[in-house]
């Protein structure tokens, strides 16, 4: 049983989807089967209520890659990377740090890093990309929730007849505090 891959470009010959039963000719092409980021991160506080920080990822890529032929690489695709470098502010608007809830806003810009280090490998985009975050945590006793919504400026790029471009990004997590030192999240 193998891992799911990342990214699955599906085609085939129709007048209507992959889908379809009189679909011909139909290829997965596995482009990126294997993906294992890591990130060395870096925060600053000058004041309670700001953070800025600064993210530099690593990733690993493996998979079949996708020339312009639109169907797999017969040399495949591998590779490494530094991703693309992320420097944030986040602000507290609302609440303390052990407060009931607390409300944030972040910004964010990234540099192309990634485009530059392993061209072709999927591992960054094109052009810097910006984008603002709201940032919501709670805690009750043992139980916490937290939430992101995020919008994201990027420039444009192509996969096949797809066109990519600026996203909405959301996030969620729950956590049980086990002991003074130890959360589950």
């Amino acid at each position: 049983n193998s891992p799911k891959p990342t990214f699955v470009v599906r085609s085939c010959r129709s007048q209507t989807t992959s889908s379809d039963p009189t679909a011909v000719q139909r290829k997965a092409v596995k482009v990126v089967k294997t993906m294992v980021p890591a990130d060395a991160l870096g925060s600053f506080t000058p004041i309670p209520r700001l953070q800025l920080g600064l993210k530099v990822p690593v990733t690993f890529v493996k998979g079949q890659g996708l020339p312009d032929t639109g169907t797999a690489d017969p040399n495949g695709l591998t590779g490494t990377g530094v991703g693309d470098i992320q420097l944030e502010g986040k602000y507290r608007l609302h609440g303390e740090i052990h407060d009931p809830f607390v409300v944030g806003l972040g910004a964010f810009v990234t540099g192309p890093l990634g485009h530059a280090t392993s061209k072709g490998n999927y591992i960054g985009d094109d052009t810097p990309t910006a984008g603002l975050r709201g940032i919501f945590d709670g805690e009750h006793g043992p139980f916490s929730v937290g939430g992101n919504l995020a919008g994201v400026y990027r420039g444009t790029g192509r996969v096949g007849s797809t066109e990519l471009g600026p996203e909405l990004r959301y996030s969620d997590a729950a956590g049980f505090k086990v002991s003074p030192v130890l959360r589950v999240l």
